[in-house]
């Protein structure tokens, strides 16, 4: 494993750990207060982390593509919104959807800073890679149509694409399909 995960992981464990000893989240509880106190800590760790991976690369006198960045963080905000109210309201009023929209929430950001942390080092999550050296998994995967996306989710990863295909050569229907399947 590549130094930057192996730092982001040792960060999220200690930070991570940390609030859950101070008593502010209850992993262990079923009641939905409690499953959101947790869901909320999450998300705001994994939320600063995120801003912080934007912000640095941002910064980097010799990175050429930041108006791509910032356009690309622009729609991924509207995909994720957009994608968490629409699992919220196929829910309400049942009492699941805030969590289903909160977990929802969670869920995308931590895709968004993978991605971040691809897009500033060239180190992706390699699991995605590893399943798919299993025949019946790459034959599901090859059969992926990304036509049936929203809107929202096709303009943010078109953007996205664009970005790593200039950085990586990254072709475009390979990160198309990664991104999909990264973001189910």
């Amino acid at each position: 494993m590549r130094l930057p995960i192996k730092i982001f992981i040792l960060y999220f464990l200690l930070v991570f750990g940390y609030v859950v000893a101070e008593g502010k989240c209850n992993p262990e509880s079923v009641k939905a207060k409690d499953i959101m106190a947790c869901i909320h800590m999450s998300h705001s760790i994994i939320d600063g982390m995120l801003n912080d991976r934007y912000s640095v690369i941002l910064k980097k006198e010799n990175f050429p593509y930041g108006s791509t960045l910032k356009e690309g963080e622009r729609l991924w905000m509207a995909y994720r919104d957009s994608k968490c109210k629409y699992i919220y309201e196929s829910i309400y009023p049942g009492m699941e959807a805030e969590v289903e929209r909160e977990s929802c929430l969670l869920s995308l950001t931590y895709s968004r800073l993978l991605e971040l942390i691809y897009i500033e080092s060239s180190v992706r999550d390699t699991s995605l890679e590893r399943l798919l050296m299993r025949t019946e998994w790459r034959e599901r995967y090859d059969s992926l149509d990304a036509g049936t996306m929203g809107v929202e989710e096709s303009a943010y990863f078109m953007k996205n694409c664009e970005l790593v295909g200039a950085l990586y050569g990254e072709s475009k229907e390979n990160c198309m399909k990664r991104m999909w399947v990264q973001n189910l």
